[in-house]
């Protein structure tokens, strides 16, 4: 648990933490500090080392763990702003290297255009070019901290189709936050869809 005297350091309204096998932890430690794999604060003072792969819900006050990560985040939707269905507001990473993709498109390894006209075809195959471009770097669709999608000729009519193939390579909680524009058109003939994202990894 740490060195003989020491003593924890308290945070504010912490709830109890609780290990990826759900066994508690010390009540009220030092607030922001994940759980060590055995499920205890220990480390002098009460401040144990931040383990990797974990993400705190400010809304609960929790670190939970993230499947196929590195570093730890903190998705915070604040208080005063509306519950975004289908990324969150704010993430804070903490350590790690970034990782900053180029927006992907819908042409494939053979510089061919993929679903020429079709909206759907070009968003999967993007999707599928940004997990290619992200795996470079070591990094999966877990590690990203943000994206930005830019769409030819937006309407709000095609936000569920866009969602629904987003839900296929995202986290299906606490997505990274994101933001969606419209454009009057890219850089070659006949794209239909551009995402970029920033990763950060170990």
């Amino acid at each position: 648990m740490g060195v003989s005297g020491a003593r924890p350091r308290w945070g504010r309204g912490v709830s109890p933490l609780k290990s990826r096998a759900g066994t508690p932890a010390l009540q009220g430690l030092e607030e922001g500090i994940p759980p060590t794999p055995n499920g205890i604060n220990g480390g002098i003072g009460g401040r144990a080392p931040v383990q990797k792969g974990w993400r705190r819900d400010s809304s609960n006050a929790e670190w939970q763990q993230m499947e196929g990560s590195n570093v730890p985040k903190e998705f915070i939707n604040p208080p005063g702003l509306n519950e975004p269905p289908g990324y969150t507001h704010v993430v804070t990473a903490t350590g790690g290297k970034l990782v900053f993709v180029a927006g992907q498109t819908a042409w494939n390894a053979q510089g061919e255009l993929v679903g020429r006209g079709d909206l759907r075809a070009q968003t999967v195959q993007a999707f599928e070019n940004l997990k290619t471009a992200l795996a470079a770097a070591g990094a999966t669709f877990a590690d990203v901290v943000k994206y930005t999608t830019f769409v030819v000729n937006y309407s709000p009519d095609v936000r569920p189709m866009l969602g629904e193939v987003r839900s296929m390579y995202l986290p299906k909680e606490h997505p990274a936050p994101h933001t969606l524009l419209g454009v009057q058109s890219l850089a070659r003939d006949g794209m239909l869809i551009e995402i970029e994202a920033t990763a950060i990894v170990e």
